[in-house]
């Protein structure tokens, strides 16, 4: 019996194969989106997964509280985990934890590396994969640990135990001798350092920044491994009792609690609101970037498998003898379902086979899109991924065939045997289906409209200073500043140099600022001369540093117009005194227009300035025309390399701070675009399916009316009246969900954005319309160019 059903579904994919491979296709693209999809999730559930310890390890934490707001931090007092060890707060082992980028040499190559700095439990605690090497070693402050990347790059091999490194830092060098190759951490782990070392180095060697392991002001991460559940409450309350030595150090910081956050998924947690700040690990990847995709991926199978469900009720009145003969031969209706969705299910087991072939190709172009993310097919012994696709198969067969197969064999034989039966290419259903696919089409291709014009707002949104041409060179030592701005100012091509401590790509700070009752938290920076010159950052009122001016070094400070709005200040505020941290004094002698310190994401914060003396500068600041900007970078860094052979040359181009919201904005066009486009050509695959045979249908009504004196406009209208009323209500119903929408999604995203015009909106819809109608033209002129005489001879 099942051979005979195999047969006769083969006969009916060859009548209707061309429907077919379009459905197939489509199905297989909207599959390939979903596998994807999975793949995405996947890569978000298994962070952290490595480490086998992950549900005892807690990251001990902070809330403090800035302006009414509860903030979370992921960092604590670098004296902490030695008190704790101390007085054996009850964890089975306490680690500290310290990142840094330092400058390493490894035989003649200089480069930079993320090292990290741990106390000797590390490796207990955490799971990583050793190569070479043993984790003895790690005990020992004068042996480091490098990754297999960094071992095969440098080394050609990762059997290097013994092997030197050194570390330069202010003109300071450490010879480490290799004690362990490990493999490096997949992109979705918290941990991304390639060397490590034990955790007192940090206070000899952190780039230069002098950290003190003892100073209740400086931050690591202090990771507690609790193998007793019940020790957690315990152990937070025991934390309380530093909260006010380290408050009594660190003013800009008021921490309110200490709290433990469990380390099986704790990135994904941090990025939720309130976003953990100052965190020392990578961050998870954000809800959207796995929700949008996800729900997009269902929409478009949503949409292929109405597209399904469309041509299969329209192309089954052409089995209507078949199912009436079968009825009257003892067939029941449970069996003709059976055969249908059998029929169902081959072909969605076609498309899920060109799913996965598209799949092969889609996941390396999403993965080219992020830095931050590496999906990889993995088939082989993931049970977990192949009850995802039995899933999927059943899903889409039930949703695109379930209906088709009830529907066409719930006629009585003897109605069908007369003729009685005329169904349509359309129906009420299949009229709220085709609705439904050109309403999720016109979605689509609204939000990839909204993407493209927010990347036009965002490239050109005024910043508060210049986002190009502007070139950072970080500096080793402070004293390096004036030979390198001596060696700069003799090209051409540069037009300013300055010098600075902070830098709006680099460092900013926050601290609490108060006049009189007023206290609110502000970003503050300290600049050097030419620094507001150089990133043409414009004084509103007021004036700017006078370069030298042992007056501005002491006590001056610039804010911005948002600094200002904060503290009400509604007259003159030239000459008002601020307090920084409740201790030093300040006069305000400028205001200058608003710095997003943040870029877009955040709304625009309070910024000051205080003037740095140039013995504090640790960047210098090369401007130039756009033009000249790579062949300036290249001057420099020859420059650099001649005067500085034992420092690396480590710059950074200013259009860094727009590149993450370009690379969303862009990426959101290519993807929405993409999958705009995919669902406009099966909604129009669709409509011309419905369209031809319904035309089909209606051939000798055409001629009748043709040897009648109708004209083309009258067929047009008879043919493509219905399909023009199920456009035009798919158009106001998804030009008015995507009109609100659109502010919803990129709203979430960032706090400046662009806004949905009606202007746009209209536009989308013409689109659609025009490719919609192009379909209906071309398929009714066809037709009306038919002779009567052939389409009537029959009859």
């Amino acid at each position: 019996m099942l051979a005979k059903y195999f047969l006769i579904g083969l006969r009916n994919f060859r009548r209707n194969k061309l429907y077919i491979i379009i459905n197939i296709l489509g199905l297989g693209i909207a599959i390939a989106c979903c596998i994807a999809g999975y793949f995405n999730w996947k890569f978000k559930e298994n962070w952290d997964s490595n480490h086998k310890n992950a549900a005892n390890i807690f990251r001990v934490e902070f809330m403090a509280e800035s302006q009414g707001n509860v903030e979370r931090y992921g960092v604590s007092p670098m004296p902490l985990g030695e008190q704790l060890k101390i007085s054996e707060a009850g964890a089975a082992s306490i680690v500290r934890y310290f990142p840094s980028n330092t400058t390493v040499r490894i035989g003649s190559e200089l480069f930079n590396t993320d090292m990290a700095y741990a106390d000797s439990a590390f490796f207990d605690m955490f799971s990583f994969e050793l190569i070479d090497g043993s984790f003895s070693n790690f005990k020992d402050k004068s042996k480091i640990f490098i990754s297999r990347d960094l071992a095969q790059k440098y080394f050609n091999s990762v059997h290097v135990i013994g092997k030197k490194v050194t570390q330069i830092s202010n003109n300071q060098k450490k010879i480490f001798t290799v004690g362990g190759v490990f493999e490096q951490q997949p992109l979705n782990s918290s941990f991304s350092f390639s060397a490590i070392t034990l955790f007192p180095n940090v206070s000899d060697f952190s780039n230069g920044l002098n950290i003190s392991t003892t100073d209740w002001g400086a931050w690591n991460t202090t990771f507690l491994k609790i193998n007793n559940p019940k020790q957690v409450s315990v152990i937070q309350r025991q934390l309380q009792q530093y909260v006010q030595p380290q408050n009594w150090s660190q003013n800009n910081i008021k921490v309110k609690d200490y709290y433990l956050e469990n380390f099986k998924g704790m990135a994904q947690r941090s990025m939720q609101e309130p976003i953990v700040k100052w965190q020392q690990l990578r961050y998870g990847i954000p809800q959207q970037a796995i929700i949008v995709p996800n729900v997009t991926a269902f929409l478009l199978l949503l949409l292929a498998c109405f597209n399904f469900t469309n041509t299969s009720i329209a192309i089954s009145s052409r089995r209507f003898k078949e199912i009436g003969v079968r009825k009257v031969m003892g067939a029941n209706k449970s069996q003709l379902i059976f055969q249908f969705m059998g029929e169902n299910l081959l072909l969605c087991f076609f498309a899920l086979i060109a799913g996965l072939i598209f799949a092969e190709f889609l996941i390396p172009a999403y993965n080219s899109l992020w830095p931050f993310l590496k999906l990889s097919l993995n088939y082989a012994g993931n049970l977990e991924f192949m009850f995802f696709l039995t899933g999927l198969l059943i899903v889409t067969a039930l949703i695109a065939g379930s209906y088709p197969a009830i529907y066409i064999t719930n006629f009585a034989p003897v109605s069908i045997l007369k003729n009685k039966i005329r169904l349509g290419s359309t129906n009420w259903f299949t009229r709220i289906l085709l609705g439904l696919t050109f309403t999720i089409s016109l979605l689509a291709i609204i939000f990839a409209m909204a993407f493209y014009n927010n990347a036009r707002y965002q490239k050109d949104f005024d910043l508060g200073y210049a986002t190009t041409g502007i070139t950072s060179v970080h500096l080793k030592e402070a004293k390096d500043f004036q030979i390198f701005k001596n060696i700069a100012e003799t090209n051409p091509e540069i037009q300013l140099v300055a010098g600075t401590k902070d830098h709006i790509t680099q460092s900013i700070t926050n601290h609490s600022v108060s006049y009189e009752s007023i206290k609110k938290q502000v970003d503050v920076m300290d600049v050097g001369e030419n620094y507001c010159e150089a990133l043409k950052i414009e004084i509103v009122s007021g004036r700017g540093f006078q370069q030298g001016s042992e007056t501005d070094f002491k006590e001056s400070v610039l804010v911005t117009e948002e600094f200002v709005k904060r503290f009400g200040w509604k007259d003159n505020v030239i000459g008002k005194r601020i307090t920084i941290n409740d201790s030093i004094r300040y006069n305000i002698v400028g205001v200058l227009k608003n710095i997003y310190t943040h870029s877009l994401y955040e709304p625009v914060s309070p910024v000051l300035l205080k003037y740095a003396r140039p013995e504090q500068y640790r960047e210098i600041i090369v401007t130039a025309e756009l033009k000249n900007a790579e062949k300036v970078n290249t001057f420099l860094k020859s420059e650099w390399k001649k005067n500085f052979p034992d420092k690396i040359y480590d710059s950074q181009s200013i259009e860094v701070v727009k590149e993450s919201s370009n690379r969303v904005n862009n990426n959101g066009v290519k993807i929405v675009g993409c999958l705009g486009f995919i669902a406009i050509l099966m909604s129009v695959t669709g409509l011309y399916t419905l369209v031809s045979l319904n035309i089909i249908k209606k051939t000798q009504e055409v001629g009748i009316r043709k040897v009648l004196g109708a004209s083309e406009f009258d067929i047009a209208r008879i043919i493509n009246l219905e399909f023009f009323l199920i456009l035009a209500c798919a158009a106001f119903f998804g030009s008015f969900i995507g009109y609100r929408l659109v502010d919803n999604v990129l709203g979430s995203l960032w706090k400046h954005y662009w806004s949905m015009e009606f202007g746009t909106v209209a536009l989308c819809v013409l689109t659609m319309i025009a490719i919609a109608s192009f379909i209906l033209v071309y398929k009714t002129l066809k037709v009306s160019s038919l002779n009567p005489v052939k389409t009537l001879r029959s009859e």
